[in-house]
């Protein structure tokens, strides 16, 4: 009887860690998403203003600064014309001349915005912190591609986030993971710079390969601590927009000790 009744105990209690954490990997996964259609957000509103301003350089050059002036998450934005050359741009440190715009027609950045509207790139490290890449296309009036405008983004808010989410959990933690399973956002950044390789892990390997995950998964993780975790991926949907529903290549994970999880049990 005892041996069936701690069975029952065990079940329960890892499906209602399961809940927890799958809770706290929504809450993440929710706020970072925020972050970004935000992100975006601003970009498609330099895009419908385009047309208005496409003909004054001035203007173009005053809109940009605002933006930056008025978003701290941005550190640089451009502004592509439909063959893919930068016609503008502005940085928060360094002052950008006619020769220094690039042309980025042969970009995976410029090819997924002409296909897609909108795109986010992979994380990735510069001068030792961490950034990434969107994107938003211009369409013009007649509903024809026009050109994209792209900004550099600050991901220390995703790092702010998962330090939040994770101290919610006790003795929990959440972080997340790009598409090859690199850590992007931890409560340790240390484990962000140097761009720990998480793909082994049991659960993250799962989500990265998009399997279905309906119950507690119990595994070691990278400090070899037995844990129950959930994982969920990180998706923007545009509600009020005509454009659709991005999935960005970002995977939360929230876990928890196994220990504390299963407490009752023990008890």
């Amino acid at each position: 009887v005892m041996a069936v009744t701690t069975g029952f105990l065990v079940t329960v209690e890892r499906q209602n860690a399961f809940f927890l954490n799958r809770q706290i990997a929504k809450a993440a996964s929710e706020e970072v998403a925020a972050f970004i259609r935000l992100q975006l957000k601003v970009l498609e509103n330099i895009g419908t203003l385009y047309p208005e301003f496409a003909s004054n350089p001035k203007v173009q050059e005053t809109v940009l600064e605002r933006v930056l002036y008025t978003n701290d998450n941005f550190t640089d934005i451009a502004i592509v014309n439909a063959a893919g050359t930068e016609i503008l741009r502005k940085n928060t440190i360094r002052v950008v001349t006619p020769q220094d715009l690039s042309d980025r027609s042969q970009s995976r950045e410029f090819f997924l915005v002409q296909q897609n509207g909108f795109y986010v790139s992979p994380v990735y490290l510069s001068e030792g912190r961490p950034f990434f890449l969107i994107g938003m296309s211009i369409i013009g009036v007649y509903g024809t591609f026009e050109g994209a405008v792209f900004a550099q983004v600050d991901a220390r808010a995703m790092q702010d986030a998962v330090v939040r989410i994770s101290a919610i959990g006790e003795k929990g933690r959440a972080y997340i993971v790009d598409d090859k399973g690199i850590v992007i956002a931890h409560p340790d950044i240390s484990q962000v710079l140097a761009q720990r390789n998480f793909s082994e892990i049991p659960l993250v390997k799962k989500v990265i390969q998009a399997e279905k995950i309906e119950q507690a998964l119990q595994y070691r993780n990278e400090l070899e601590q037995e844990v129950l975790g959930a994982g969920l991926p990180v998706t923007v949907s545009f509600p009020v927009s005509e454009r659709e529903t991005l999935l960005t290549p970002w995977f939360v994970i929230a876990e928890q000790p196994a220990s504390l999880a299963l407490t009752a049990v023990y008890q």
